[in-house]
This record gives C-alpha cells, structure tokens and sequence, in this order.
C-alpha cells in the first residue's frame, strides 16, 4: 500500500504543478502568446501576428517576470505542510 500511496501523491503533485503553471501562464499573458505561437502561419513572421509586436511581447515577458519573483504568490499562500 505504501507504494500504491506514494504514486498517488506523485500523481497529484504532477496535477498541482500542471494547474499552478497554467495559471501563472494564464496570468501573465503568456500562455496566449505561446497559442499565437502555435496557430502561426508559417510562411509569415511571427511580428506580423496580431499581439506578436516587441511591445506587447516585452508587456507579457516583464509581467511573467514580476510573477515568478515577486515575494507574494496567491497559488500558493494555502498550502500548509502537514508535518
């Protein structure tokens, strides 16, 4: 049982990480800039795709940033190690 529990609980932390990434994917406007990514015409630049221009990348990329280092993260305030 003790195996059976622990590839649960790998199970689950892989469902956590997978939600919690898309989330602050989602938040930061990032995940729909890897959408455009991959609906790209290829036979165009990838500038020329609506919300693809320098300013709205380095909008999305500085938001993703501020994200990933800022010292408060609400995804994970409520998690609470059982020990």
């Amino acid at each position: 049982w003790v195996q059976r529990l622990t590839s649960e609980i790998g199970d689950w932390i892989d469902l956590l990480v997978k939600e919690q990434a898309e989330a602050i994917l989602s938040r930061s406007g990032l995940k729909e800039k890897i959408e455009i990514v991959h609906r790209a015409d290829p036979s165009l630049p990838l500038a020329a795709q609506t919300g693809m221009d320098l300013e709205s990348l380095k909008q999305t990329l500085d938001s993703f940033y501020r994200s990933m280092f800022s010292l408060v993260m609400p995804e994970f305030d409520r998690l609470v190690s059982p020990r």
